[in-house]
């Protein structure tokens, strides 16, 4: 596993960089081995960069799950399916990408992923505040128990699967008018 201080030598790195800027600079860093960067780009996608390298559309906030295996995409074009459901709520790990729901920034990220480190994006209007926050991660992280799911399955079974089923959050894709997946939280 990566060390903490390297985590955040490249969000420190990062800190402060307009917007713009963001995809060029974390280009040009010689990224180590397994990390993983994520910024909002434009008014509504999600970026990683790094150790995984993708895009994800979902206009005004978006959850992503993950597992050991990074991210978790649907399979099925069926809203509905049972097996996409189980597959979203076993995937131990999540990032919410929020819109305008922090002062002084317009995105920002909630995440149960250890050892996530943060840092800052400013606004290329050369407004007040910042156009968001990024987030550090490595893939090792994802191969982590989430500690609170593991707390409640030795308390009780059911609470447990209960709970976890309630704190974790779901999305399904759906196609937009341009053919690009969208996700949305149910």
């Amino acid at each position: 596993m990566m060390g903490n201080n390297v985590l955040a030598e490249v969000a420190m790195a990062l800190d402060g960089h307009s917007h713009s800027d963001i995809s060029t600079v974390i280009n040009q860093m010689d990224l180590p081995k397994g990390v993983v960067v994520v910024t909002p780009y434009s008014d509504d996608n999600m970026e990683f960069d790094g150790a995984i390298r993708d895009e994800i559309g979902g206009y005004g906030g978006i959850v992503v799950k993950l597992d050991h295996n990074g991210i978790v995409k649907p399979e099925c074009d069926n809203e509905d399916c049972p097996h996409e459901l189980e597959r979203q709520q076993s995937a131990p790990f999540y990032i919410i990408q929020l819109w305008c729901q922090q002062e002084g920034f317009t995105w920002t990220y909630d995440t149960n992923i250890p050892d996530v480190h943060r840092f800052h994006i400013r606004d290329d209007e050369g407004e007040d505040g910042y156009f968001g926050e990024g987030l550090v991660f490595h893939l090792d992280s994802l191969h982590k128990t989430d500690p609170v799911t593991e707390h409640l399955k030795n308390v009780t079974p059911t609470i447990a699967k209960s709970s976890a089923s309630l704190k974790r959050a779901f999305y399904v894709g759906e196609k937009n008018e341009d053919g690009r997946e969208e996700l949305f939280t149910l």
